[in-house]
Formats: structure tokens, sequence, C-alpha cells
């Protein structure tokens, strides 16, 4: 079996990402979004979170690639 070899840059990427999933409330948010898109307002009840405090987090996640948002009207879809 041959290893992988990853840069340095990879590594700081993936570090960056670990540490972003390992604040609870972020990796709860992400887990309600793997099976399809939802409204903050669907994220707020999942999560139990405010939504000053859940806008937060997906700002941080969709910083980091790990989610898009999706305006649908008057809400956007995460």
């Amino acid at each position: 079996m041959k290893a992988r070899k990853f840069s340095e840059d990879q590594i700081k990427d993936l570090t960056l990402t670990f540490k972003l999933l390992g604040d609870h409330n972020r990796l709860s948010i992400l887990l309600n979004l793997t099976s399809k898109c939802h409204s903050v307002s669907y994220i707020i009840k999942a999560t139990g979170l405010t939504q000053t405090n859940v806008s937060f987090h997906l700002r941080k996640l969709r910083q980091a690639g790990l989610v898009r948002v999706e305006p649908r009207g008057a809400f956007k879809y995460y």
C-alpha cells in the first residue's frame, strides 16, 4: 500500500476544518443539514439555538465551504 503525501496547505486546511467541527453547535447544525436543505427557522428548532447563534455558526460553516446558501424568496436555505 502506497502512503499518500499531503502538502502543508492541505494539512493546514484540514486542521482548520477539524477545529471548526470540534464545536458542538456547528457539528449539530451540519448534521441536521446532511439529508436536505433547510431554512434557518428549521435549524433553530432542530438545534434549540438562538437565531443569532445559528447565523453566527452558519457564517463560519459557509466561509469554510462546508455549507452553501440558496436564497428562496424571503428565506435562505442551507
